[in-house]
């Protein structure tokens, strides 16, 4: 089965097979209890998964996913333990260099060769049938070094890059959290301070309520609404601010249930099943953003979620993100609607690195924020000016993170095209001189085909010792 280059090989260089030079041994299953002491390590199809007492394989060990990832190649220099989703190479002929067979099955993409159609896996007969081109033994060592001084060169470039990832995320989290503090942008002294809006705002959501009410008595014929049920109205306590951070001049501390409407009683959650019959035009959100799309919508206006029940410890996601337009909710997020008290993205903006998770219950990774601890929440709240600013000044910064950020992505992925054609060069007997000195592959392939044909013919013979006499 040949996957590889279908161009002429270069002087000295041999087509074989995997089967005819190598042999693929299945891996052993080992329950996780196992894989978590010793020094040995445990490698699955996935990359490794821990550590054994008791090795496996007897040195230099070639890797490949069985099942799960399969094709996925990895190598390693000491004697391991793979598990029963992979296959393992740990007796390599003479003349073959392990990391050479590495680097050439990289470049094979044998992840191709999946035929299931559940669970991918890989076939030892197709793995066996795989054409593989063989250079002389002294090239295969030449390629190798050449391979690994420009992926070192390479490597040392991705994690730069990944470094500048990082540096761009502690940048993004420091103009949120500056912002956050009204550090951002300069106070300004004639702006309405937050206070004052808050409780005309306040204000005009109580008589809204009354008027609510009232209007539900007039075939009682009232006129105005009693004491009573003006009693029943469940104003939003503002949090103590004891121990709380002091605020700049003209910003005041809220909770979050005064500046925001939560809608949570609109949610509805559809599951996959559902989901999977309908043609779907709207977007159907969840905690984590977008999950799928459905046939109809239950919101139409700008809106935020927050997290409800999710990864909360160690999330490097915000913790919310604003939608728009036509949208369906899951009831794995909060809905809040911004009030006239505060702008829209800058709730957003606020709440996306909110420490959430000292408010969460449970112990499990899966942690819950409930409707009450995050509407009880202190809130800084800025003057609605100011908070236009912020918003202003947020994107003008995240507008620069977010250009650097896509080209970092776009230079790693040119970096892994890159190390894509270092390899597919090597194979092609192009990164490194071919020396008409070197002894020809040729002669190398029929030294390995004679020496596994011995080995053979030993298995047989030992076999045939250990058969116990028949008496006639």
């Amino acid at each position: 089965m040949h996957i590889g280059d279908e161009r002429t090989l270069p002087s000295g260089w041999m087509w074989t097979t995997f089967g005819e030079i190598l042999a693929a041994t299945y891996g052993k299953g080992l329950p996780e209890r196992q894989r978590e002491k010793g020094s040995v390590p445990v490698f699955g199809s996935n990359g490794a998964t821990g550590y054994h007492n008791t090795a496996l394989t007897s040195g230099e060990t070639l890797i490949i996913g069985r099942k799960g990832s399969a094709g996925a190649v990895q190598y390693s220099q000491t004697a391991c333990w793979t598990i029963d989703t992979t296959y393992f190479v740990d007796n390599f002929p003479a003349g073959l260099s392990p990391k050479y067979l590495f680097y050439l099955l990289c470049n094979q993409n044998l992840g191709q060769l999946d035929r299931s159609t559940a669970i991918p896996s890989l076939s030892r007969d197709d793995l066996n049938s795989v054409d593989l081109p063989l250079a002389p033994r002294a090239e295969q060592h030449r390629i190798v070094a050449a391979i690994e001084q420009q992926f070192t060169r390479l490597d040392a470039g991705v994690a730069a890059l990944k470094q500048a990832q990082v540096r761009l995320q502690r940048y993004r989290a420091s103009v949120l959290k500056a912002a956050c503090e009204g550090k951002l942008v300069p106070q300004d002294p004639d702006d309405e301070p937050a206070s004052v809006l808050l409780q005309r705002i306040l204000g005009e959501r109580r008589a809204k309520w009354e008027a609510e009410q009232l209007e539900k008595l007039r075939d009682q014929g009232k006129m105005a609404l009693p004491e009573a049920i003006k009693a029943k109205y469940e104003e939003p306590k503002a949090p103590d601010s004891e121990g709380l951070l002091a605020l700049p001049k003209g910003w005041c501390w809220a909770c979050i249930d005064q500046v925001a409407e939560n809608l949570d009683y609109k949610r509805v959650p559809v599951n996959n099943q559902e989901r999977s019959k309908q043609i779907g035009i709207y977007p159907y959100f969840g905690a984590n953003g977008l999950v799928g799309w459905i046939n109809d919508y239950l919101f139409d206006e700008p809106l935020i979620l927050v997290v409800e029940d999710e990864t909360f410890t160690g999330r490097e996601k915000p913790f919310s993100y604003k939608i728009t337009g036509k949208t369906w909710v899951n009831n794995h997020a909060h809905v809040l609607r911004a009030t006239d008290v505060v702008n829209t993205d800058y709730l957003n903006y606020s709440l996306s690195f909110y420490p959430f998770t000292p408010l969460t219950t449970g112990t499990t990774g899966r942690k819950k924020l409930t409707q009450s601890a995050l509407m009880s929440a202190p809130y800084a709240l800025p003057p609605l000016s100011e908070q236009q600013r912020i918003v202003a000044e947020i994107d003008r910064c995240l507008s620069v993170v977010e250009e650097l950020e896509a080209t970092v992505e776009a230079n790693l992925k040119r970096a892994e095209r890159l190390r894509q054609s270092i390899l597919k060069q090597a194979f092609e007997g192009k990164l490194v001189p071919q020396n008409p000195n070197d002894e020809p592959a040729s002669v190398l392939l029929e030294r390995i085909r004679a020496e596994r044909q011995s080995k053979g013919k030993d298995v047989d013979r030992h076999e045939q010792q250990a058969l116990p006499e028949v008496t006639p």
